[in-house]
């Protein structure tokens, strides 16, 4: 297992500088991951991807191998989203292909109801997925065509990590977890490579 190390572009005699660490690009296809307790809340995070890749990203997690017991986020070769479980791979809420264009930026909003009605209207432990970007200029709660969004859902009730797998070409930044800011230097990479932007 290696630890990403990474360096400030900022000039160093400016101290204290603040972090600016905030995009990964992969160079090559693999997986890395922080520790995330969060079972409910609020997961916002930007994603870019090549045209024709498949990544996903487990925002509920108990291993760092994308194994099971997890809630998975996914954007597929056919520019899909959708959010499933890995405990039998039931696919909660997704679109049809063509929902989002490859080379372009999103950004995409997870929440989870820890009590009735908390974010929205909704049971406790509800999820609702939302994108921003593309075609879509403000806040818009994704269209599903398999299952539905918001979804009442009362499994997956614990979590220690944050794990997410894409390939070469493309990007995740700008996350946040509970309105906490996740760094660049805040991951550790099992496989492939990724850069700091």
């Amino acid at each position: 297992m290696n630890v990403m190390h990474f360096t400030s572009k900022l000039d160093v005699s400016a101290a204290p500088a603040p972090q600016v660490d905030t995009v990964l690009s992969c160079t090559s296809s693999g997986i890395a991951y922080i520790s995330n307790t969060a079972f409910t809340g609020v997961w916002e995070f930007d994603f870019y991807k090549d045209p024709g890749t498949a990544l996903q990203l487990h925002f509920i997690a108990m291993t760092t191998n994308l194994g099971t017991n997890a809630l998975r986020f996914a954007l597929s070769s056919s520019e899909s989203v959708s959010i499933s479980e890995r405990d039998g791979g039931s696919t909660l809420m997704g679109t049809d292909a063509g929902y989002i264009n490859g080379d372009t930026w999103y950004r995409y909003r997870i929440e989870r109801n820890s009590s009735v009605n908390e974010y929205f209207t909704g049971g406790q432990y509800a999820i609702r997925l939302s994108i921003l970007g593309g075609a879509y200029s403000s806040w818009t709660v994704i269209t599903v065509t398999t299952g539905t969004n918001p979804i009442e859902y009362n499994d997956e009730l614990e979590s220690l990590y944050f794990v997410f797998s894409v390939d070469s070409g493309d990007k995740i930044g700008n996350i946040t977890i509970n309105g906490v800011k996740k760094y660049c230097s805040d991951f550790t990479q099992t496989t492939g490579t990724y850069v700091c932007e």
